[in-house]
C-alpha cells in the first residue's frame, strides 16, 4: 500500500471525528491529524523528501489540514496551515531531513556516523545526504572535537 492511500485512509477517519459531536475540538484535530496523516506521511521522509510522489502525499495532508481547519478548497495553502498552527509538509520533511542529517554527523551510535559514501553516479539524481544538517557549524565542531579525544 502506498503512502498516498494510508494518510487518505487516515483522513476519512479523521473526517468522521470532525463531524462527530465529541470530536469537533480544533485542537483535539489538529494533534489528531499530526498523529494520523502526518506522522504516517513522514515516516523515513528523509529518504523520499526529493522524489516527484512527494507531491501526491502533500495533497493528502493538505486536505487533513483543510478538516481541522473546516476551510475550503478556495483558501491558499499558506494561509491554511497558517490558521492550522503547522507548518506545510515540504517545511516539514526539510527540517526532519536535517535533523537526520544532524544525527548521522554527530552521534556516534548512530549506524551512519562518518560513514564514507561512494561518489554520486548520475547527476541528475539527488540524495538524501545532500541535504544540510540542522546546525552545520556546530555539526564540524563537534566531530573535531570526537577526533581530538
Amino acid at each position: 500500500m502506498n503512502v498516498k492511500a494510508k494518510v487518505a485512509a487516515r483522513n476519512s477517519l479523521l473526517r468522521k471525528l470532525a463531524n462527530s459531536n465529541w470530536g469537533a475540538d480544533p485542537k483535539a484535530l489538529g494533534t489528531t491529524a499530526l498523529a494520523l496523516s502526518y506522522s504516517t506521511a513522514e515516516y523515513s521522509s528523509a529518504v523520499w523528501a526529493s522524489s516527484c510522489q512527494a507531491k501526491k502525499v502533500d495533497a493528502e495532508l493538505n486536505n487533513a489540514c483543510r478538516i481541522v481547519t473546516g476551510q475550503l478548497r478556495p483558501t491558499t495553502l499558506p494561509l491554511l496551515y497558517r490558521t492550522a498552527g503547522i507548518a506545510p509538509p515540504d517545511i516539514r520533511r526539510q527540517t526532519h531531513g536535517s535533523t537526520e542529517k544532524h544525527k548521522q554527523e554527530t552521534d556516534l551510535r548512530h549506524p551512519l556516523f562518518d560513514h564514507s559514501y561512494p561518489r554520486a553516479r548520475l547527476k541528475s539524481r539527488k540524495s538524501f545526504r545532500t541535504v544540510e544538517s540542522v546546525q552545520p557549524d556546530q555539526a564540524a565542531s563537534h566531530r573535531l572535537e570526537l577526533w581530538n579525544t
